[in-house]
């Protein structure tokens, strides 16, 4: 577990850094700073919000210049995605429903991805896309402006990284021209930006909770709503280790370090026992990361275990599954949606209350088990009793929003700020275990050192010339490795 007096030493260092730059009109280096230590607070999250963060943000976007006269075109909304990935995540469903809805859509999507959207491109459907550099943190403010004062929306969606400095700058400036609505999907961890947007959207009970209670926003300006996954059953990788149509396996994926953090390991235990209840069933998990007990798991069962890489195609391993195993202790929400959509039993371990919420009549499925005998009971049930199986993955069938009510409560969203789903009465939620795990999980060179010495922060390089040097030999290690000097 990380020393704590030395990440809140590297957070107050940049928060002086920010201050003083600011001080002294060195903007960039300002932003440099603020992106760093909220980034650092995101793989930290041990708070969900930072007041000084927050107030910088505002203070910068004093800087914004926006044009007199601003008419807002009501039928126009601007989309920001920071994250720009294609399949992975919420952007081309929204997209798609709000060209359905026959809004003109402007999307702004980072400059690197410009070949890896074909999805979104396509759902755009001619609508203007800017593809902008995000390097330099002033050039990425004036870019972001500049297609605010072209197309003028009424409304913007905020979809992004949680240390996204200059989307939240720019958004906090138009503060009272422009409906701001963020789509909290890290609602699990720390944002920046709780004081530049109107309006937050939340699938989770979690997500609202920690909305009011830890990031201070409204109760009014928290609104519900589900997103109904984007599936392309066209898409077809090859190159798998065995044949799916054929080879009986359970599948499962995300990121490795939602299967780490626990001391027990309980994910791979329960893995080690569906391996040795069914001989004849293979592991597939598509995802990367940490893979130290993937390896064991492969030592064990040889021909047996196989970790690859996402894919686009995922939602195929899923329909051919017999089942798909969440992950623990994080679990995977979309997912959850996805193996519902495919009809599989998405069978998950409960960690407190994350997991609530994700599909409808969640507690009626049966899908969701407070401890790991009955987690493994289940399994072996569903893997000998197929005539149970089948009834129980019918069920799933309306457990997951349509396109349609998506598409219908997405024009809600924009033209009312309302939606046909609540929360009901909120309250606070305990999230302390969970984020001892984070700090558990939290390292030294992982999470601080590669979060402050980027190439577009080389600004701070003699405020951290350490880090900056372990992040060059790092980096010079891994090139002489790989066979590229």
């Amino acid at each position: 577990m990380v020393d704590q007096r030395m990440v809140d030493k590297y957070i107050k260092k940049l928060k002086y850094i920010v201050a003083e730059s600011i001080s002294r009109k060195k903007y960039r280096k300002a932003m440099a700073a603020l992106s760093s230590c909220a980034r650092i607070l995101y793989n930290y999250n041990q708070y969900y919000t930072d007041e000084d963060l927050e107030e910088y943000v505002i203070e910068l976007s004093r800087l914004v210049k926006i044009k007199n006269g601003y008419t807002a075109n009501e039928k126009t909304i601007l989309f920001y995605d920071g994250f720009g990935f294609d399949l992975r995540g919420l952007a081309v469903t929204y997209i798609r429903a709000l060209v359905e809805n026959h809004y003109t859509v402007v999307y702004i999507t980072n400059e690197k991805v410009r070949h890896r959207i074909p999805h979104i491109i396509n759902e755009m459907k001619g609508n203007p896309i800017h593809f902008i550099r995000m390097e330099n943190y002033l050039n990425w403010v004036e870019d972001i402006n500049k297609i605010f004062s072209i197309y003028k929306p009424l409304t913007a969606f905020f979809y992004t990284n949680p240390n996204d400095v200059a989307a939240a700058v720019v958004f906090r400036a138009y503060e009272g021209l422009v409906n701001r609505i963020q789509i909290d999907l890290t609602d699990h961890a720390f944002w920046l930006g709780v004081k530049s947007i109107d309006f937050m959207v939340t699938g989770r009970m979690l997500g609202a909770s920690i909305g009011v209670f830890e990031r201070g926003i409204g109760r009014e300006k928290i609104i519900r709503l589900d997103c109904a996954p984007y599936i392309d059953r066209s898409i077809c990788e090859e190159q798998l280790p065995f044949d799916i149509k054929a080879q009986k396996y359970f599948f499962s994926g995300g990121s490795l370090y939602k299967t780490l953090g626990d001391p027990d390991l309980l994910y791979y235990k329960i893995v080690n026992d569906v391996l040795a209840y069914d001989k004849e069933i293979i592991f597939l998990y598509a995802g990367s990361g940490d893979a130290s007990q993937m390896n064991v798991l492969k030592a064990l069962y040889p021909g047996r275990v196989y970790l690859i890489n996402e894919r686009t195609d995922f939602f195929s391993l899923i329909e051919n599954a017999e089942f798909f195993l969440n992950t623990y202790p994080m679990f995977g929400g979309l997912m959850m949606r996805f193996s519902a959509i495919a009809g599989k039993l998405p069978l998950t371990l409960k960690h407190e209350d994350d997991s609530a919420g994700i599909l409808e009549n969640q507690s009626d499925l049966g899908i969701e088990f407070d401890s790991y005998e009955e987690l493994i009971d289940e399994i072996k049930k569903s893997l000998s009793d197929l005539e149970y199986r089948h009834r129980k993955e019918l069920a799933l069938q309306t457990s997951v929003m349509s396109e349609k009510e998506f598409r219908e409560n997405l024009k809600k969203l924009v033209e009312h700020h309302i939606t046909d789903y609540s929360f009901g009465e909120l309250v606070p939620i305990d999230t302390s275990r969970f984020r001892k795990e984070y700090l558990e999980r939290f390292d030294y060179f992982q999470d601080i050192v590669k979060e402050i010495a980027l190439i577009r922060n080389g600004d701070l390089v003699f405020n951290f010339p350490k880090e900056f040097l372990v992040k060059t030999r790092s980096v010079l290690r891994r090139k002489i490795f790989n066979g590229k000097f």
